[in-house]
């Protein structure tokens, strides 16, 4: 182990047995800190970049940066080398002052106005040649808020810096954006007491008495540059074997001593990536502490809010998924232009897997809960994979995770899981350092195991909503021994499916061919086999519709409605505020509270109801579908429940002793969206589940 004062060389950098990377990606070796980088840009792959003008070298800039946290001061110096090309305009902050411009090698000295939005902006020429520009600017960020959730912490946030850490995020325009792809060397004094780091190679890490200064060079050419900083202590576990990263913490410390347990998680999820997938891309991963719930994937290297931190399920099965984006999405790059599959490939590789590794019932429980999701999202919401880019709200989730992975779930069923562990490992080979779209896939998949997915990979891609699979009906031909379904609509993709057959002798499972465009399935049985009746897709191996009795109450239908109201039940001064806080922090809509006194309460609207177990007993007392699961068994401090009212509207419900213990857990409640029910003791997870669900049984007829 090593601490913060340690000099910290040759960190995250792609390694050079995958071909081929842009050459700002060689790697040196891990015994000496690398040379400094030329100025001069490389050039673009030729092939699989997703960039226009790929044949042209991306332009490089050469940072000097220092942050004064407690002044929540930055000060900045860019030296951009801008290749031959047309003109590009850089912007900045209006918050942010430009001090200085340098133009060299004959470039002329760039006009300063404001965009659209009201930053600054520097018009550079068109170049005939390469061409340098010096750019000083200075000025004071935002403060970190920390009033920001879970949803804000998705949006457009601007940059900011207090004591507590530092937020600059790509796209802020906290430095003279260009708009385009570019590489980077990054010289970043973090301030008293403060570190910070940018996703790159570290090529050196000093502490002094009063200032840290770190530097950094990116792996391949960004479209931004994102810079975080915290009070932080770093703890290095260096390589266990030459195959493995070094695995490094940036904890706060608050979190420090969760460090060790951390850097044993993340060594156990990179061994196990690294046999199916291959090599882990970068020479190092770092965990790095949030001032803000978040939980970011860069490359080589995840923020996590320090709230996060100590839950289990942030260690257990968060950490893993991000650790997956090092091979998908910052190791093969995305390519946008068809949305974004990286999400979905991480889900079904880690979280998923994790489920699968516990228990099938576990893992069928998570599909189910994709399908689950798709039934309480608003059409108005929903998009088809190929215009997913990323996670903004529970609705699009729902998308680019949930309906993602379940695709590759299917392609991994039809092709067989060796064959598609080949295609990962193949389209590692020959895209780390590139962007991948659907179709390269699509054709590793098919290369790796000789079928054609053309029936089933494009139209899930362009696919909007779930289909109504279901059988409304199984017949039965005994002289043929066919059993006939038919389908409640035709099938927009082909794979195969599962029914579940059940005879005088017990159940058996039958694969069958779902054939696109078809609204029939044929299935021929053994002989002496007699069917009774039949459950179509038992094990929710496939993207459908749920019918009514596959859909119990989760705590997201309300959470994630249009229109929502809020209710305090209990009398107390209090709980009223509690309440609209409660609604606030946990709906993804704008709450409204409903009618108090004689009202007339919209049973139409879903609605979020508060307040102690009492109130909510009586309540239930009056309305019985509201009343306490069962399930929940021993009473806990804090409880939330889903139920529907008599009409069939959402309903969650919230009961808890205090407002104090509930104020406590306020941070952690979106997060059990999925559940039907939750309980917490002394501030841990009692109980949680959902209701019963199961598949329609049809009867087969003769």
């Amino acid at each position: 182990m090593l601490g913060a004062g340690a000099l910290l060389a040759t960190a995250p950098l792609l390694r050079t047995q995958a071909a081929p990377a842009p050459a700002s990606a060689a790697s040196p070796s891990r015994a000496s800190p690398p040379a400094p980088r030329s100025p001069a840009a490389p050039a673009a792959p030729s092939n699989g970049s997703g960039l226009s003008g790929s044949t042209t070298p991306f332009a490089h800039a050469d940072f000097d940066l220092r942050l004064e946290p407690a002044a929540r001061r930055l000060i900045g110096r860019v030296d951009w080398r801008l290749p031959v090309g047309g003109p590009l305009s850089l912007v900045l902050d209006r918050a942010l002052r430009i001090d200085e411009l340098l133009p060299g090698d004959g470039l002329a000295a760039p006009p300063i106005d404001h965009d659209e939005r009201g930053r600054w902006r520097l018009r550079v020429a068109a170049r005939s040649r390469a061409a340098t520009l010096r750019v000083r600017w200075s000025g004071t960020l935002a403060p970190i808020d920390p009033s920001i959730d879970h949803r804000r912490v998705l949006g457009a946030l601007p940059a900011m810096l207090s004591a507590e850490g530092g937020w600059l995020p790509a796209g802020s325009a906290w430095y003279p954006e260009p708009g385009v792809p570019f590489t980077y060397r990054v010289a970043v004094e973090g301030g008293a007491q403060h570190r910070a780091l940018v996703p790159g190679r570290i090529t050196g890490a000093l502490q002094g008495t009063a200032n840290t200064r770190a530097t950094f060079e990116s792996h391949a050419p960004e479209e931004g540059l994102t810079l975080m900083s915290g009070p932080w202590v770093v703890t290095v576990r260096e390589p266990a074997t030459p195959e493995s990263p070094r695995l490094l913490t940036w904890f706060t410390p608050a979190t420090q001593s969760l460090a060790d347990t951390y850097l044993d998680a993340a060594g156990g999820f990179i061994a196990r990536f690294a046999k199916r997938m291959g090599p882990y891309p970068f020479d190092a991963f770092s965990i790095v502490a949030a001032p803000l719930p978040a939980g970011f994937a860069l490359p080589g290297l995840t923020w996590v809010g320090e709230r996060l931190l100590p839950l289990p399920f942030m260690r257990g099965q968060s950490l893993a998924h991000e650790i997956a984006h090092n091979w998908w999405g910052n190791g093969v790059r995305v390519d946008t232009r068809t949305g974004n599959w990286s999400e979905g490939l991480a889900t079904w590789l880690a979280d998923h897997a994790l489920r699968a590794e516990q228990s099938s019932q576990a893992a069928r429980r998570m599909r189910w809960g994709w399908l689950r999701e798709q039934a309480t999202l608003d059409p108005k919401q929903d998009m088809p994979l190929s215009r997913f880019l990323m996670r903004t709200q529970g609705a699009s989730a729902t998308v680019g995770y949930g309906r993602a992975a379940m695709l590759f779930h299917m392609v991994a069923a039809d092709i067989g899981e060796p064959a598609f562990d080949r295609a990962l490992r193949a389209l590692m080979g020959s895209h780390l350092g590139r962007r991948a779209g659907w179709r390269d896939l699509q054709a590793a998949f098919e290369r790796a195991s000789g079928r054609s997915l053309e029936t089933l990979l494009p139209p899930m891609t362009g696919l909007v909503g779930a289909p109504t699979l279901g059988p409304v009906s199984a017949r039965w031909t005994p002289d043929t021994r066919t059993l006939m379904l038919r389908l409640a609509q035709r099938t927009p993709y082909g794979t195969a499916a599962r029914v579940r057959v059940r005879t005088a002798q017990g159940t058996q499972d039958v694969q069958a061919s779902l054939i696109a465009g078809a609204d029939q399935v044929r299935l021929a049985l053994s002989s002496g086999l007699e069917p009774q009746s039949i459950q179509f897709d038992p094990q929710y191996d496939l993207w459908r519709a749920l019918a009514r009795s596959e859909q119990p109450a989760l705590l997201r239908d309300v959470q994630q409605a249009p229109r929502v109201q809020w209710m305090a039940l209990a009398p107390k001064a209090d709980w009223e505020p509690m309440a609209r806080e409660l609604a606030t922090r946990l709906l993804e809509s704008a709450p409204s509270a409903a009618p108090s006194g004689s009202g007339r309460i919209d049973d139409a609207v879903p609605l979020l109801i508060a307040g102690t177990p009492a109130a909510v007993a009586a309540l239930a007392a009056r309305e019985p579908a509201l009343a306490r699961p069962a399930d929940l068994g021993e009473p806990g401090e804090v409880e939330l429940w889903a139920a529907r009212s008599a009409s069939g509207t959402p309903r969650l419900i919230v009961a808890a002793e205090t407002t104090a213990t509930l104020q406590r857990l306020l941070p952690r409640l979106a997060h059990y969206g999925g559940e039907g029910y939750v309980s917490f003791r002394a501030g841990r997870v009692a109980a949680q589940g959902v209701g019963a669900f199961e598949p329609p049984t049809v009867a087969v007829s003769r």
